[in-house]
């Protein structure tokens, strides 16, 4: 598909500004709503995973229960029934952190069917583990050098409980304490609801060897696999799992400290394979609170809609209806793609101005946003600096989205505000062409880029994965009914990418994972062109043993994919202009975040200085603009190096656009029109009409023929024109010439597929026609070329050409 870069996308950095892992660029949105409302979805799969801990495990949390609540207990008092929560909540943490760690490589040891009751359980995460008494007593020690502080910073003392667990230990016989979760102490410590755990009780906790600094592997699988699934899953005390990005960024920060410098790749594994874990069902972070009842979003969200369907913003933030952690209100990514679809169907600029503005009220950005999931701002892309950029962008994005269903009416709405909208429209509608006229997409359509929107690859492509209803893209795949016909998935993974659905809404994020890794989106020349050569050889010999229509029809669809993926792959230069473009971007992003943080600088030096914010006062009026004063040129800077990259990127694309439909034509025929072409095309049948060697059969002849055969397929590749509306023409005298080879052999039944074929694809050419030419393009006979692809008729773009509202409307007209 396409992509409307309006700014770049960021690749996550670790703590020392080396690269952790290459992101792919998100290339492109692609948002299909049918007629009426969709109601959001809440993510994650919601099955039950964890079965009944086995007896002897239920034997041991009693055992547990029964001495934390002793009248003579003597460690932490938690609350009643907080610690047998708390141990069935252990209890599924560390069978999912098992699965994890496997999962990234790393080995852990499972929960055993049996363990007999005098039995210690060793190196089971969080239930199996020990340390030493030195090790104990060193940290009592240390926890008397440096007081652990209660919340107004006043010293603690060492417990007492704590103090005794080595001596009773050694009364015990024993050379080791029970520092996991099974221990009384640390269970009763932990378990908490709204007044947090005890520091002690986790203290000793955290003389577990996964807790350890620094860990190396395999420890330091479990460790990540640890944190991550601990975050993600509900407890006690919170009632949803944390958002992925919000975990990448806490994460991050602790690269370079608490774990070594190569955990960063670690943890965008783990956070893959975690959210993909909760779509296949194989962990469940929701298990505690399935049975919990509360109010959907779409039920708390329902008295703020108007009657087009769309959020009342000012109703809805008064009310604080979203209001969540921290301040800000909680605005999750399934909400955001069903919003954003309710949104781009009214087309109203007023309303898709009113949801971006909503959008910045809510934590939204601050998780998927460009500089989300690990920057040390955020928040700095959306400042003073770019956030008028980003929000121009995201509403002419919406506002220039391509509608299927609405057809030339969609297009009457649509206003080229650049130059690089309407090198995207064509890029996007050249690409959508072969699908339009197969039938394949049914449905009102948006073509929307993530860029454009200002999100964030790395968190969206995390955040898609714990969406319920959502499908990684693979050949085979096929989109539910009705939202697409069989097949249309399977042409699209090539861009890579997830089907999700929301109600009535689908979404599918296509992400261009060979752009940004080799600079290009397709394959080579030569693999292009050879791939268009082999689709049509297989369709010649196929016509040389075809029984039924049927074989015939599918060895002639095997070719009309091969000649749209060359044709794709002559949109290389453009798509590679659009990966300069986002690195232009990247750059004056970052410029951005230097501002901001130039800007914040000064307000904090200034902290205190009453004497000067007096005087700043009065000659600026507020310390704010003081501040903006001094960053206004560092500012302007910013949107000088937008401006810039923009205009560079719109001539350069206006270039490859004229390249592709009005240079590179092919002056000779596409293949000569002669008695031993149509032989080749037919199939090289011995003895058919147009064998060079007619009836002979011997060894000599059987050679030339294999030779007159090869040569015709390899001329055939050489002679593949590079200019996109000349190689409709060249695709649809291979079936001309195919199915009058077919007739004159008496079977005209086998000839009526391919037929059809080039009909389609002479339909094809008029609509590319129209699309880049618009509505005084120029007309040829034959769809604007001869019957053996020769050269088309020379034309200059009308005056309704790309992008205007007239040469769109013009491209669906007839369109089922």
């Amino acid at each position: 598909m396409t992509v409307l870069t309006s700014l770049g996308l960021q690749g996550q950095r670790s703590a020392k500004g080396s690269s952790a892992r290459a992101w792919w660029p998100l290339a492109v949105l692609f948002v299909g709503a049918l007629a009426g409302s969709a109601s959001a979805q809440p993510s994650g799969d919601y099955r039950s995973v964890h079965p009944e801990p086995p007896a002897w495990l239920k034997e041991r949390f009693e055992r547990v229960l029964a001495t934390v609540y002793d009248p003579a207990w003597d460690g932490p008092k938690p609350e009643r029934e907080l610690v047998r929560t708390f141990l069935y909540e252990t209890y599924e943490h560390v069978r999912e952190v098992s699965v994890l760690t496997r999962a990234l490589g790393g080995r852990t040891r499972s929960l055993p069917e049996r363990l007999d009751p005098g039995e210690s359980l060793r190196g089971v995460h969080d239930f199996g583990e020990r340390a030493s008494i030195a090790r104990v007593e060193e940290l009592i020690r240390r926890l008397e050098r440096e007081p652990l502080k209660d919340a107004q910073g006043k010293p603690l003392p060492v417990p007492e409980w704590l103090r005794r667990l080595p001596e009773r230990a050694r009364a015990r016989g024993e050379t080791t304490v029970n520092i996991g979760k099974l221990s009384p102490y640390v269970a009763a410590g932990l378990s908490r609801s709204g007044k947090g755990y005890d520091p002690f009780a986790m203290e000793l906790h955290r003389l577990s060897p996964h807790h350890r600094t620094h860990p190396r592997a395999p420890l330091l699988y479990e460790n990540i696999a640890d944190k991550v699934n601990a975050m993600r899953q509900v407890r006690v005390y919170k009632d949803k799992p944390m958002p992925f990005a919000k975990i990448r960024a806490i994460l991050r920060k602790e690269v370079g400290k608490s774990l070594p410098p190569e955990a960063g790749h670690i943890i965008e594994r783990a956070l893959m394979q975690q959210a993909r874990l909760e779509r296949t069902g194989q962990v469940n972070p929701y298990f505690r609170a399935e049975n919990k009842p509360r109010p959907s979003t779409s039920e708390r969200l329902a008295r703020f809609r108007r009657a087009d369907g769309t959020l009342d913003w000012k109703r809805l933030t008064k009310a604080g209806a979203l209001r969540g952690a921290g301040g800000l209100a909680h605005f999750g990514l399934a909400l955001f793609l069903k919003e954003l679809a309710v949104v781009a169907r009214t087309g109203d600029r007023a309303r898709i101005e009113e949801f971006f503005d909503g959008l910045m009220t809510t934590d939204f950005y601050l998780e998927y946003g460009l500089f989300a999931a690990g920057a040390t701002t955020g928040e700095a892309l959306y400042s003073r600096a770019l956030a008028p950029v980003l929000r121009r962008n995201f509403v002419a994005a919406i506002e220039n989205a391509v509608g299927t269903e609405a057809k030339a009416a969609a297009y009457e709405s649509y206003r080229m505000r650049s130059s690089v909208f309407r090198s995207t429209f064509a890029l996007s509608m050249g690409l959508l062409i072969p699908r339009l006229v197969r039938g394949d997409l049914d449905l009102k359509s948006y073509f929307l880029s993530l860029s454009s929107l200002g999100l964030s690859a790395a968190a969206v492509r995390t955040g898609i994965y714990g969406l319920r209803m959502s499908y990684r893209l693979t050949h085979d795949f096929e989109l539910p009914r009705p939202f697409t016909a069989p097949g249309v998935a399977g042409r699209l993974a090539r861009f890579g990418g997830w089907f999700y659905r929301v109600g009535e809404t689908a979404v599918i994020l296509y992400v261009a994972e060979q752009l940004e890794e080799t600079g290009r989106a397709f394959v080579r020349k030569r693999k292009a062109r050879s791939a268009v050569a082999n689709a049509a050889q297989r369709l010649a010999e196929r016509l040389r043993t075809a029984k039924e229509p049927e074989e015939v029809a599918a060895a002639g669809e095997e070719l009309s994919k091969a000649w749209d993926a060359y044709r794709e792959y002559l949109y290389e230069p453009l798509l590679a202009e659009k990966v300069e473009y986002k690195r232009r971007l990247e750059a004056a992003a970052r410029e951005a975040i230097r501002a901001e943080d130039k800007r914040r600088a000064v307000l904090t030096r200034l902290g205190g200085r009453e004497e000067l914010l007096r005087s700043l006062r009065q000659r600026h009026g507020t310390l704010e603009d003081y501040a903006n004063r001094i960053v206004a040129e560092h500012e302007g800077r910013v949107l000088e190096r937008v401006e810039e990259a923009t205009a560079r990127y719109a001539k350069a694309s206006e270039k490859h656009l004229h390249a592709l439909y009005e240079e590179g034509k092919r002056t000779a025929p596409f293949f000569p029109d002669t008695p031993d072409s149509a032989w080749s095309l037919g199939g090289a049948l011995p003895g058919s009409e147009g064998d060079p060697y007619g009836e002979r059969k011997d060894f000599v002849a059987r050679l030339g023929r294999r030779v007159a055969s090869s040569r015709f397929w390899w001329r055939l590749r050489g002679n593949m024109s590079e200019n996109r509306l000349q190689t409709w023409s060249d695709e649809r005298a291979l079936y001309e010439a195919a199915a009058e080879t077919l007739a004159a052999r008496g079977r005209p039944d086998l000839a009526d597929p391919l037929r059809s074929l080039a009909a389609r694809t002479r339909r094809a050419e008029e609509l590319d026609r129209r699309l880049y030419f618009g509505d005084e393009a120029p007309s040829s006979s034959k769809g604007g070329a001869d019957a053996n692809g020769g050269a088309d008729a020379n034309g200059t773009r009308g005056k309704a050409g790309v992008g205007s509202s007239k040469g769109a409307a013009g491209i669906l007209e007839g369109l089922p």
